[in-house]
């Protein structure tokens, strides 16, 4: 499967990690993972996906994944140009996670 990042809301946070930190193995875990086609997470209710996600990324799935540090990564399933894709939308920390989702 392809996996892709937003460029606003995901990339800036994923390529200021530190490269050696678990946050960023964890994290590359799981776009290791998704790349073989392997759904990691908790898939979120279609009612309970922000409308910032509906609307921003035209999007109908969503998932979320816990990381250390409190941290919340936050991707579709999508069919981008007729491949299979995983669109990891964003990667927050738990206080802009609970804002997004109006926790």
């Amino acid at each position: 499967m392809r996996v892709l990042g937003d460029r606003k809301d995901f990339d800036p946070v994923f390529s200021g990690l530190n490269k050696n930190s678990a946050l960023f193995k964890d994290a590359q875990g799981v776009i290791d993972k998704l790349k073989n086609d392997v759904i990691v997470g908790e898939r979120i209710k279609y009612r309970q996906i922000p409308k910032y996600y509906k609307k921003r990324h035209g999007i109908d799935n969503a998932y979320h994944v816990y990381l250390p540090d409190g941290m919340r990564l936050v991707y579709s399933i999508t069919n981008y140009q007729g491949e299979k894709t995983a669109f990891l939308m964003e990667l927050a920390d738990h206080k802009s996670y609970d804002r997004r989702f109006n926790y």
